[in-house]
């Protein structure tokens, strides 16, 4: 049983890993004398709100990094799906790709691709983004807001289990996330799918 600097127990194996503050981890039967705690807003956000970007914008960039994909040629592409109707009147705008038009073409000079570049969002394969620290030190309306979209991305909702999820092959963007989470004062876990094959069009992977 532990037992968290604000009074909550938890009764989990002696082997289970906790993550601490300072980013290190510790198995449960290693942490007597240690005080977890998350951290609070105040801990968390130390830079200044982003000036001149709306949080309309910070969701749409929320959403490009867990659903975008980079163009050769410059630009990228919000692959906006026929159940992501919060967000295709948005992207509706930008030309259209693929036989059912999902794949919404932001060329290299408009503001939103700018901003993408300008805070420093990751252009790596999805698997191996991560919220850049322009997002983390923003205000909790403005990561909110960016939160919205990445969970619109690549969230989902069980209403039968009252529970929100994201899920990713990205563990370390998980955990950035979680640790958001905790600074809003919003409690989450992390679970480990098995791995297994799934088939694509492309391919099976």
């Amino acid at each position: 049983q532990v037992c968290l600097a604000d009074g909550r127990q938890m009764r989990c194996t002696s082997d289970h890993e906790f993550l601490l503050p300072n980013g290190s981890k510790k198995p449960a039967y290693d942490l007597e004398g240690l005080s977890l705690e998350f951290p609070t807003s105040s801990m968390f956000w130390t830079g200044t709100p982003l000036m001149g970007v709306s949080n309309l914008e910070l969701m749409l960039l929320g959403f490009l990094m867990g659903d975008g994909s980079f163009v050769v040629r410059g630009g990228m592409y919000a692959n906006v799906g026929q159940d992501d109707v919060d967000l295709l009147p948005h992207f509706g705008h930008f030309k259209s790709h693929g036989s059912k038009g999902f794949a919404h073409y932001i060329p290299v000079k408009d503001r939103l691709f700018k901003l993408y570049l300008d805070l420093e969002l990751s252009k790596n394969p999805l698997p191996f983004r991560s919220i850049s620290q322009p997002i983390l030190s923003a205000s909790s309306s403005q990561i909110c807001a960016f939160l919205r979209g990445l969970f619109s991305a690549n969230g989902y909702i069980l209403n039968e289990y009252k529970r929100v999820g994201l899920k990713t092959s990205n563990k370390h963007l998980v955990q950035q996330v979680q640790m958001v989470l905790a600074a809003l004062g919003i409690r989450s876990y992390i679970t480990t799918n098995k791995p297994s094959m799934i088939r694509w069009h492309n391919g099976t992977y």
